[in-house]
């Protein structure tokens, strides 16, 4: 970014020549502005307000070059000045040069000693930044561990007091206020969340950016990669809504600049400087919502629990949308969740995440019973079947166990619905045998009705098996047969004709399908029977 430079001087044409004596942008410089007078210059540099270097004449009316440079100090505007002088200035420039200025200009100017000038101002700011940036750091470093020490409640007391007050960390500041934010687990893979520090560092710099000049709030990184916010004052400076604005203002920004994902938590408050490791630990709390949430997210340790991170885990691995369909009676569903949930799983290897998980399919398991209250199902003989899988979930060590665990209780729980809605209809086989009889020419599959009666495929071809005595694609080829049979006679169709009414695509299936019932062809059939 180029460095801003403004020119003053009582006459234009030398304002103008300056501009153009040399290449200001190879010197890292570029004219923000030119004034005729100290009083309009002024206020177009109290505007601009980041002038990096001033070019100015000291003979001005009505406000000449010192008292320009005056008001520069006491506004504690850090621009360097070139003063440019006549050789009757030379009182007046021992007076600039006691208000700190950089170098002067003789009059008529002279490009190479300009050039010269502003080679000299380049190396001094360069060397400047440094020695800045290098204290900056080492104050940082030091913030940075002295804030770390309190988050974990491990300092002593005299040497941290001493060192807050050097690095204007305001202890009497109370009540406290901690903010953990931290990358998501569930994203895909950026190489910026390959390098955990450099991470730490962009979030560092999006939120200072936002906080910029807001007072009440430190920031640092914290020793696990996360970043850190510690609010200061939060019964008057912070309102409750004012944190989570603030917080989800800085959480969008990082979505949007680095695209990832993150989860913020709000601690719960601390009343006083001894009691900020409280508010960080019940932060930390809640830091392994990042294996379940997959999307960003700001939890309050005030409203979020337990009960809370378990419903969020089962959304994660899909429990809600199986129990839904459970509830809703659309069994056919099932499968489908099953194998996306089990895909889920497999991809995971985390330690953390076998525990989170059994936990919330503990939790799933244990609530079985309650869909199956109003069935008046034996209860006690359901709960000492779902208590023996719970004992085996506990006791599994690895997520492929895990999921197997589960999966077998899943299947033997849908048996158990499954049994308590056909109980309900004793009838179900002889409904699924109407539909038949009444739209056997449609592409009918046993999937198909599963969906249309709200069963599972493997339950309801078992049933209608046990009761009809065949199976689901003997009966429709039965009964198709059986109406070709009845056009044959009664029609002058073709057979392929027929095939077609009565759902076979495929002429030649259908005629091996008729032979194989009828023991001819179908013009055979037909020449016997008319």
């Amino acid at each position: 970014m180029l460095l801003k430079v403004f020119i003053v001087d009582d006459e234009p044409v030398i304002c103008e020549m300056i501009a153009t004596l040399i290449d200001w942008e190879s010197y890292g410089f570029q004219i923000a502005g030119m004034a005729y007078n100290g009083q309009d210059a002024w206020h177009a540099i109290r505007e601009a307000k980041d002038i990096a270097l001033l070019v100015t004449d000291i003979q001005m009316s009505p406000v000449n070059g010192l008292e320009l440079m005056r008001k520069l100090h006491q506004e504690e505007m850090r621009a360097r000045v070139i003063v440019l002088s006549a050789y009757d200035d030379f009182h007046y420039l021992k007076e600039a040069m006691a208000l700190g200025i950089d170098n002067y200009l003789l009059k008529p100017l002279n490009k190479e000693e300009l050039e010269t000038i502003l080679e000299q101002i380049v190396s001094s700011m360069e060397q400047q930044y440094v020695l800045e940036r290098q204290d900056a750091e080492r104050n940082n470093f030091m913030r940075t561990n002295v804030l770390n020490q309190i988050m974990a409640n491990n300092y002593s007391i005299r040497d941290v007091k001493e060192k807050c007050e050097l690095l204007d960390i305001r202890l009497h500041e109370a009540p406290f206020q901690v903010v953990m934010i931290d990358t998501i687990t569930a994203q895909s893979e950026r190489a910026i969340l390959k390098e955990r520090h450099l991470c730490q560092y962009a979030l560092l710099n999006i939120a200072a950016e936002i906080m910029e000049n807001r007072g009440s709030v430190h920031l640092f990184g914290g020793l696990s990669g996360e970043v850190l916010l510690l609010l200061t004052k939060t019964d008057n400076q912070w309102s409750h809504n004012q944190i989570n604005e603030l917080i989800h203002h800085i959480v969008h920004q990082v979505e949007q600049s680095l695209h990832i994902q993150l989860l913020a938590i709000i601690g719960k408050p601390g009343r006083s400087w001894r009691l900020i490791y409280q508010s960080y630990d019940s932060a930390r709390e809640l830091l392994d919502y990042k294996y379940i949430v997959e999307q960003t997210t700001v939890l309050d340790y005030s409203y979020d629990n337990a009960e809370l991170k378990l419903k969020l885990i089962g959304r994660q691995l899909g429990l809600d949308r199986i129990s839904h369909a459970i509830m809703s009676g659309e069994m056919y569903q099932i499968r489908g969740l099953m194998e996306e949930m089990e895909r889920r799983m497999m991809k995971a290897s985390d330690s953390q995440q076998l525990h989170l998980w059994r936990s919330a399919l503990v939790d799933w398991i244990r609530r079985c019973p309650e869909f199956l209250q109003s069935a008046e199902l034996n209860v006690i003989d359901v709960q000492y079947r779902f208590s023996e899988t719970i004992q085996q979930l506990l006791l599994v060590d690895s997520i492929p166990l895990l999921w197997n665990k589960f999966a077998l209780a899943v299947d033997v729980f849908i048996e158990m619905i499954e049994n308590i809605n056909l109980n309900k209809s004793d009838n179900i086989v002889n409904d699924i045998k109407s539909y038949i009889d009444a739209n056997y020419a449609d592409n009918l599959t046993l999937k198909y009705l599963a969906v249309h009666f709200h069963l599972s495929p493997s339950y309801l071809g078992k049933r209608f098996r046990e009761e009809v005595g065949e199976s689901f694609n003997d009966y429709v080829n039965r009964i198709r047969i059986h109406k070709s049979q009845q056009l044959l006679v009664t029609t002058r169709e073709h057979a392929n004709d027929i095939a077609a009414s009565i759902g076979y695509s495929d002429p030649n299936y259908f005629y091996r399908l008729f032979k194989k019932h009828v023991g001819c062809s179908p013009t055979e059939y037909r020449r016997m029977k008319v």
